[in-house]
């Protein structure tokens, strides 16, 4: 291959010269790119198509590789945009694309495609004519280059633009700064991060649904989503009347919140579905959004950010290599100035770590690797150098503290020898929270709740923040519901152990030491031949947000209980493959319940529980959904296939809707056109309720 690439690059590169300097054309950057194809960096075009782009009066302009790699921003139409090319098109769509798209590209067997495209570059039309899509009853096309072209430029006219689209429907989007993110009592209207705000509360103040009107509340509006993939987990956003959905492959939508009317989708087709390397399916969980752009993360590890009026993206940036593993599934974090994004595929023996990159343009600007190299803080903790395949993802979103300058994320247990000597080594930062500078990413403390993670219970689980008062002084506050059982309290400045209290049955410990230790039982380690132990392998909790309500003072949880017996097998490493040195399987002679518990944040302590549906096999006793607030007195939550209103003081149940598929994710609340709305993923669909509008 490689002597192929040299024999196609001299080949190449002698031909492109001849033409280019009969044309007068410039041949330095075709020597660049053509440089950059030889090393592999082109992947996504042919030499073939190499060849005939770089020479003059292409229809694609490839010098813009040069400088960014990415080819739905870098390769666009440039000579076939002329209104005889669009009428040209127009032809050439009628006899090969209208039998299934319709004949003004209306739809029928096909989408329709005068709506805002949701493949918003050419790149991605261009691979999608030429190739078709698998799986679909989309074939390949073979055209040449100028038909194709030509019909891209007639898409173009069927639709109007997303800006006419948003200002018909009366929106005016202001933009999302970081004043108003962090502002957010005033923002009660919106839902501007994945959390609510900044402090990981899922609590909004907005109170005209409560507990005396609830059950009258109804469906408003749905979006149905045509995903192929069963984890819709989105968490959508909203901003100033805009809803930004994300689903399950990275499609992001752009909807109006008051009706669900559609007004820009954007798709990123993913370049190489069979080399993706995934521990758990494919799920985005929703979108950050500042100074008028939305970010979202992709499967394989890549960072985005569109333009939140039209959906054009604005830049495209490379995480992680998901060849070697990585995926992002959670949702980024936006602070002042950057954006913050951690890493998924722990279970494939990557290093994970959390990073920021500049909003404008996705430069990166710093990062804070989980599994420090030697010689860094906390590599003395590690035995051996399993460092390099450490582990320690940050694959959920974690918090911020403006005042203090502080981001609060969580990571994964990490990789080791399930048969080394107990306790031996830490492995820092594994099931850990950091505390990092929001400005550099310097670490400001770190509190590892599961030292030598051997069961894989982790501790990425949402930090919550609260300011409360304890012990007689108002304290500034960390709350972690944590996957092994505990409830944590921690100072947020100083990251000082204050309480650690068990909220679901756990035999792992003989509880926490003065420091928040954990004081292991060894006969429950893993073993060959399998050890019960509490929490299951899911955990006490998950990646299933939790709540807190200013309102009623109570910090509530998605709760599992049951045990799991717990395996170890022999591994080996190999890149992207992988590594699972222990696994936890459900007991089938201890069921595992499912509920919401509320507790007293400042101990620890049971204010109430509400019973889920009993377990009914393996699979039920994982199903749950995040948690909402409100300032209504409501917290709404999920019960397999339906949605629930409890009361938020007592656990009562006052509302319970079978939405007909299964609430993998969270609620959110908001406010559009003066009215109040609730809005959770179902199934394959984003269902929106509210109270009937009056006669």
């Amino acid at each position: 291959m490689k002597r192929f690439a040299a024999f196609a690059l001299a080949f190449g590169l002698a031909a492109v010269i001849a033409v280019a300097t009969l044309a007068g054309d410039s041949l330095q950057w075709r020597a660049q790119v053509l440089a950059l194809k030889a090393r592999g960096e082109l992947e996504f075009i042919t030499w073939p198509e190499t060849f005939r782009w770089l020479l003059p009066d292409s229809p694609v302009y490839l010098s813009n590789l040069i400088t960014g790699r990415n080819p739905h921003v870098a390769l666009t139409n440039t000579r076939y945009v002329s209104a005889a090319d669009a009428q040209r098109g127009e032809q050439l769509f009628r006899q090969n694309c209208s039998s299934c798209h319709g004949g003004a590209g209306e739809g029928g067997n096909g989408p329709p495609l005068n709506v805002p495209s949701r493949f918003r570059s050419d790149w991605a039309l261009y691979r999608t004519i030429q190739q078709g899509v698998p799986g679909t009853s989309m074939p390949p096309h073979d055209m040449p280059d100028p038909a194709i072209w030509q019909i891209i430029t007639y898409l173009a006219t069927l639709a109007p633009a997303p800006e006419e689209i948003v200002a018909d429907a009366g929106i005016d989007i202001a933009g999302a700064g970081f004043d108003r993110i962090r502002s957010r009592d005033g923002e009660m209207q919106n839902w501007l991060s994945y959390s609510g705000g900044y402090a990981g509360q899922r609590f909004s103040s907005l109170d005209d649904i409560h507990a005396g009107n609830v059950r009258n509340i109804a469906l408003q509006w749905v979006y149905q989503s045509d995903t192929t993939y069963n984890k819709f987990q989105t968490n959508p956003l909203v901003v100033d009347g805009v809803m930004f959905v994300t689903e399950p492959q990275g499609r992001v939508v752009a909807l109006d919140a008051a009706n669900g009317k559609l007004l820009w989708e954007f798709e990123r087709p993913i370049p190489d579905r069979e080399g993706l390397v995934l521990c758990c399916g494919v799920a985005n969980r929703g979108v950050a959004v500042l100074d008028g752009r939305v970010f979202v993360t992709t499967i394989d590890a890549h960072l985005l950010a569109l333009d939140m009026r039209t959906g054009r993206l604005l830049w495209d940036t490379t995480v992680a290599d998901y060849r070697s593993g990585y995926s992002i599934t959670a949702a980024p974090l936006a602070i002042n100035g950057k954006v913050v994004t951690g890493v998924a595929g722990g279970e494939m023996a990557i290093r994970g770590f959390v990073a920021a990159f500049d909003p404008a343009n996705g430069e990166p600007l710093w990062r804070f690797d989980t599994v420090p190299e030697p010689g860094a803080p906390g590599s003395d903790t590690w035995g051996t150098a399993q460092w390099e395949i450490g582990g320690a993802a940050t694959w959920m979103t974690g918090s911020y503290d403006p005042e203090h300058d502080l981001i609060y994320w969580g990571t994964s247990h990490t990789l080791h020898d399930p048969d080394a000597e107990i306790g031996a080594h830490d492995e820092l930062f594994g099931s850990s929270i950091v505390a990092l500078r929001g400005t550099t990413g310097e670490l400001a403390w770190h509190f590892q709740a599961t030292p030598d993670d051997i069961h894989g219970f982790d501790a990425a689980q949402i930090p919550v923040l609260v300011d409360m008062e304890l012990n007689g002084a108002t304290r500034q506050l960390l709350f972690n519901g944590n996957r092994n059982g505990y409830l944590y309290v921690l100072d947020r400045v100083t990251g000082e152990f204050i309480a650690g209290q068990e909220f679901a049955r756990q035999s792992w410990s003989d509880g926490l030491d003065a420091a928040g230790r954990p004081q292991v039982v060894p006969a429950a380690r893993p073993s060959r031949n399998g050890t019960l132990a509490w929490p299951n392998s899911v955990g006490a909790t998950n990646w299933w947000p939790p709540t807190f309500s200013p309102a009623t003072g109570l910090l509530c949880l998605p709760v599992v209980d049951g045990p799991s017996m717990y395996y170890v097998q022999d591994v080996s490493y190999a890149r992207g493959k992988p590594y699972v040195a222990v696994v936890g399987r459900q007991s089938f002679n201890e069921a595992a319940s499912r509920s919401v518990r509320c507790l007293h944040p400042a101990d620890g302590s049971l204010a109430w529980e509400k019973p889920l549906t009993a377990d009914a096999g393996r699979s039920s006793a994982i199903t749950m959904s995040g948690l909402l607030s409100t300032g209504g007195g409501l917290l709404f939550t999920a019960d397999m296939n339906d949605f629930l209103a409890l009361d938020a003081g007592t656990g009562a149940e006052l509302w319970r809707l079978n939405t007909g598929g299964r609430v993998l994710a969270s609620p959110v609340s908001y406010r559009a056109n003066g009215k109040q709305f609730i809005a959770v993923a179902a199934g394959k669909a984003l269902l929106v309720f509210g109270l009937p509008d009056q006669p």
